[in-house]
């Protein structure tokens, strides 16, 4: 069962109306083919077609449904059991690199939202 089926709905999943996209009926050819139509797959596919890539992107379910429309999809530059876990865990640089990665990937998701505004 793909998680957008499941009964419980998430605030935003009552007011949004999930993207669509045609179903794939026949073979295509294509630089790059992406699995999975969640906020990961649907920003790895528009980046490389904005860098001229060729790109088929493919999921079982609805663009953006599964976890995506479930939880933001992480869109926060925070870390889920805390940054103090992390640095416990990692160390301070890789604490420091993954928190500078999380803000870098949130910025460029906002980049391309004004961008198409």
């Amino acid at each position: 069962m793909n998680v957008s089926d499941e009964a419980t709905k998430s605030f935003w999943m009552k007011d949004t109306e999930l993207p669509s996209a045609p179903q794939l009926e026949q073979d295509v050819r294509c630089d790059v083919a992406v699995v999975g139509a969640g906020m990961a797959g649907v920003s790895i596919a528009y980046e490389l077609a904005l860098a001229g890539q060729s790109v088929v992107l493919v999921d079982r379910g609805r663009l953006l449904g599964g976890m995506t429309c479930r939880t933001t999809a992480h869109l926060a530059p925070i870390c889920d059991d805390g940054l103090s876990e992390l640095v416990k865990i990692r160390g301070e640089d890789l604490a420091r690199g993954f928190q500078e990665s999380q803000q870098a990937a949130v910025d460029r998701i906002e980049e391309h939202v004004s961008d198409l505004e």
